[in-house]
């Protein structure tokens, strides 16, 4: 079980903590284990007979590989996925919360949270909420409600946890949400109608510097299996960011704009 040492977070010189008026979330996962990705595939192919009307065999087969090719591709976006991070900013902090192994890595500006797998990640995350957030904490991330929330409220069903109360739906202090993906509608013309704006077309159109890492979510599972664990914490610390500042930005929240 990781500790969080709640003097890192009294910050108003009194010995108080200033509690965030939002917290911007972000979190990795890795793919899921590989007895659940081959009953999937398992199940697709025992149930696949082809789409629409095709009757051709060679276009069926075709079809089959496609299914089963994106089956395994998706493998780290299955709620059974493990998430192998999870990263939060407020205008007060910027923590990242380590799930992969016991290391503390330099990440600058961040503070480095090490656990050695998921479950003590998540306790460690769960303990920090109930330090920071209030019931007028705002969640703030891209596709936070489509995937993050999800994501993380099923990992702590999974790993026979109970839920922070302020991410449990419809309970107690449920805390409210703000997504990026869906505020920037309100913001570009050209992507109003895109369901899914990823961070990088908001973070252009927003004129945000972004990193030059050249990695993306797809990448992670690659590196997770290559040990690469500062790469993707780095990477999802960036991103966060990056989310955090679009959303001071679409709220009226960044300082010394006429």
């Amino acid at each position: 079980m990781i500790t969080i040492n709640p003097e890192t977070y009294k910050l108003n010189g009194n010995g108080t903590t200033t509690a965030p008026n939002w917290i911007c979330i972000d979190i990795e996962t890795t793919d899921a284990p590989q007895e659940i990705i081959e009953k999937r595939v398992s199940d697709f192919e025992n149930n696949f007979t082809g789409k629409g009307n095709t009757k051709d065999k060679a276009k069926i087969e075709a079809q089959r590989q496609e299914g089963v090719e994106r089956i395994r591709n998706k493998a780290s976006l299955l709620d059974s996925s493990p998430i192998i991070c999870i990263v939060a900013k407020t205008p007060q902090h910027a923590i990242v919360f380590n799930g992969m192994d016991a290391n503390t890595y330099d990440i600058p500006g961040w503070l480095c949270v090490p656990a050695e797998d998921e479950k003590n990640m998540l306790s460690g995350f769960r303990g920090w909420l109930e330090m920071v957030a209030t019931p007028e904490t705002v969640f703030v991330g891209h596709n936070i409600r489509g995937f993050d929330l999800p994501k993380i409220r099923h990992a702590f069903i999974r790993n026979s946890l109970n839920l922070p109360e302020c991410l449990t739906p419809g309970v107690g202090i449920s805390a409210e949400t703000a997504d990026t993906m869906h505020l920037f509608k309100a913001f570009s013309m050209e992507n109003r109608d895109n369901l899914f704006v990823s961070l990088d077309t908001v973070a252009k159109t927003l004129g945000i510097p972004t990193s030059k890492m050249g990695i993306s979510g797809a990448d992670v599972p690659v590196l997770h299996k290559a040990g690469k664990f500062k790469e993707i914490l780095t990477y999802c610390a960036l991103d966060c960011a990056v989310t955090a500042r679009a959303f001071e930005l679409m709220t009226g929240q960044v300082h010394g704009l006429l």
